[in-house]
C-alpha cells in the first residue's frame, strides 16, 4: 500500500487484516519508498494513492513494468478526472477505486485483480463511456467476432479469464487465445485499455 496519509494506511491495513486470503506486505508514504519496497517484495497488487510525494503514478508504473512486472496496480483516488483515468489506463493500471466508495470496494477490487480481472468505480467507467470517437461504427470496424465481443463484455464487467471460461463453458486457454486476438484487433496491449474501449463503444449492454 502507498499513501502519504498515516490514517488512511492504518484504516486500509485494518480492513485487509480481516480478510484471511489477503495480506499487507509493505507500506510506503512516498514514490521512492514504493519503488524500493516493490523491488524487494514483488507484491501481487499495489494499492497506490493517486497523489503521492516524490513520483507520479505513471513513473511508478513504468518502474514496475521493468522491476516488478507481475505487480498489478490499483489507484485509490478522491478525484474522478477523465483525463487522469485515461492516462493511467494507458500507463497500465488494473483498477481505479474512488475514495467515496464503500470500504468493501477496496477488498473487492484487490480480489478481482489478483484473479486477473480489472476493477473500476462505476462513475469512472460512466465518464469514459461519454468519450466517443469519430468512427461511425467502431465495433464493426474493429472486426471482432461474436465470441470475442462476448468475452470482451465479460472482461469489462470485471470477470477473470477463469470466470469467463466457466461462464461460457470453454477452456481458460481458449479464453486467453480470444483475449490475445481482441488486443490485436483493438491495437492495445493491456486488459484495462481493452475494457475502457469496450465501455466507450457500448460493448457492455445497458441492462447487464
Amino acid at each position: 500500500m502507498a499513501d502519504d496519509h498515516p490514517l488512511i494506511l492504518k484504516a486500509i491495513h485494518q480492513l485487509l487484516a480481516l480478510e484471511s486470503d489477503l495480506a499487507v506486505v509493505g507500506e510506503a508514504a512516498d514514490g521512492e519508498a514504493v519503488q524500493r519496497l516493490a523491488y524487494k517484495l514483488q507484491p501481487d497488487v499495489l494499492l497506490l494513492d493517486l497523489v503521492i510525494p516524490g513520483l507520479s503514478p505513471q513513473a511508478i508504473l513504468a518502474y514496475l513494468q521493468i522491476h516488478s512486472p507481475h505487480t498489478r496496480v490499483v489507484i485509490l483516488s478522491g478525484h474522478n478526472d477523465e483525463r487522469d483515468v485515461q492516462d493511467l489506463i494507458a500507463a497500465g493500471v488494473a483498477g481505479y477505486v474512488l475514495k467515496t466508495e464503500a470500504a468493501e470496494a477496496v477488498v473487492d477490487a484487490i480480489r478481482t485483480i489478483v484473479q486477473g480481472g480489472t476493477w473500476f468505480s462505476q462513475s469512472v467507467m460512466q465518464k469514459l463511456v461519454k468519450d466517443f470517437t469519430n468512427q461511425s461504427d467502431p465495433v464493426s470496424e474493429a472486426g471482432l467476432t461474436g465470441r470475442e465481443l462476448e468475452i470482451l463484455e465479460q472482461m469489462a464487467l470485471g470477470l477473470s479469464n477463469q470466470e469467463i471460461a466457466e461462464g461460457i463453458t470453454i477452456s481458460e486457454r481458449t479464453v486467453k487465445y480470444h483475449v490475445k486476438n481482441i488486443y490485436s484487433k483493438l491495437g492495445t496491449d493491456s486488459r484495462a485499455k481493452a475494457i475502457a474501449w469496450a465501455w466507450r463503444h457500448g460493448v457492455v449492454k445497458s441492462d447487464t
